[in-house]
């Protein structure tokens, strides 16, 4: 089975970064099953999460077929 080493990692929203993390030293070994969990409290109090603001909605929506 093969593992990745992940060096970092960006999270992004709408085209825009809203968490970013590196993995000084040798990097984060991350198992066959792909999975790296970040807490959601940890999400939420980085400060690229903190200043994401929703972008505006669309003031028309066309129906192109």
């Amino acid at each position: 089975m093969d593992y990745w080493c992940v060096e970092s990692i960006s999270l992004m929203v709408n085209g825009r970064v809203v968490f970013d993390m590196d993995f000084a030293g040798a990097g984060h070994w991350v198992g066959p099953n792909g999975l790296l969990h970040i807490p959601g409290f940890q999400l939420r109090k980085h400060a690229l999460w903190r200043s994401y603001t929703l972008p505006s909605l669309p003031h028309l929506i066309l129906n192109n077929p």
